[in-house]
């Protein structure tokens, strides 16, 4: 991983002014603390939150409770009386809110989704989905499955239900977190072989090594990639997923059937929603489909269509940048029982 790192990093630095797709202000402080996580503790239970370590902070299982838990002048200080008391005594009572919390959400789901659960459980794989040290997990039926695979198996099945996911081929999803939505589509559609995926650095490392212990070879990563100016997925039905950074996504030249967004276009400044329209154009075809799935509200939203990077776009503004006809679905999300909203492209006349 660490070769990995090191050349991402590097170039990281090198593309950052001219990368089109780089993390706007709402990410920025995210990677920061990611990064300096990532060279501390690599990905050594990086889904429990009480591990300390938050390289997953933003996209995975984890609450940042500790800001500045890699900070080298604080890491020192927590080493010397009475300073590592105070820390021990707050960090042991934060745990306990977080069991509580953990707990809580698993009784009102398994109460008051019993059914969903249920459905969901019986219709879909989702093996080895605890790993990592993680322990947000719901207990039901004799079955186990986190919160975040719960979460994103919820959507994902709302959309199945409206466009049969076995009638695709190619995925392409912007910002996938650690990767448990690509995971799940692998489990559960299987003609669906090939997956583009694209990421800000550093959350990208993240999402490679992941997908590497899961899938190994099938897992092409940025230094397979790094000096290529035209990337494309090899003509046959082996499983192939490619990762890229941000900057290397406008050197992908093959087309996809699936381009799938779950809410961070909302995190992003509207210049950069509007140059991921400009992609999905590139890369899609006649019969292709974008997906986005989001809240109904954000702190993002703003009033008027703004172009200028200064402002961000609503869940409305954001689909019609990639297709003025979108259709409209609203469903009950399994978690935090709020409403999801889901807008899916229609065919090209």
């Amino acid at each position: 991983m660490n070769k990995l790192l090191d050349i991402l990093y590097s170039d990281f630095l090198r593309n950052k002014v001219t990368d089109d797709f780089g993390p706007g202000p709402i990410w920025s402080e995210k990677t920061k603390i990611a990064l300096l996580a990532l060279r501390k503790h690599g990905l050594n239970d990086f889904r429990s939150t009480k591990s300390g370590n938050n390289v997953a902070v933003g996209f995975g299982d984890v609450l940042l409770t500790d800001h500045y838990h890699d900070h080298p002048f604080i890491s020192l200080l927590r080493k010397f009386y009475p300073f590592n008391n105070v820390f021990n005594f707050y960090k042991n009572l934060i745990n306990s809110y977080i069991d509580q919390l953990s707990l809580t959400e698993e009784f009102i789901i398994t109460s008051l989704r019993g059914d969903r659960l249920k459905f969901l459980f019986e219709k879909y794989h989702f093996h080895d989905n605890i790993n990592f040290g993680c322990t947000d997990i719901v207990a039901f039926n004799q079955k186990k499955i986190s919160f975040n695979y719960l979460g994103h198996l919820d959507q994902l099945d709302r959309v199945n239900s409206i466009l049969k996911m076995d009638n695709f081929s190619s995925f392409c999803e912007i910002g996938p977190g650690f990767g448990t939505n690509v995971d799940l589509c692998i489990q559960n559609f299987e003609k669906i072989r090939k997956y583009l995926l694209i990421d800000i650095f550093p959350n990208v490392v993240v999402l490679s090594q992941y997908l590497k212990y899961k899938y190994g070879d099938a897992v092409k990563d940025y230094t397979q990639y790094r000096c290529h100016k035209k990337i494309e997925f090899y003509d046959n039905n082996d499983l192939e997923i490619i990762i890229l950074p941000t900057w290397k996504a406008n050197d992908f030249n093959g087309r996809v059937d699936l381009f799938w967004n779950c809410a961070s276009f909302l995190e992003m400044p509207s210049a950069t929603v509007l140059k991921y329209a400009e992609l999905y154009q590139k890369i899609s075809h006649g019969h292709s489909k974008f997906i986005l799935i989001t809240n109904p509200l954000s702190k993002s939203k703003t009033d008027g269509y703004v172009t200028d990077g200064s402002g961000y776009l609503t869940p409305t503004e954001i689909s019609m940048s990639f297709d003025s006809n979108c259709s409209f679905h609203e469903f009950d999300w399994i978690r935090k029982f709020n409403r999801k909203l889901l807008y899916i492209s229609n065919p090209r006349k």
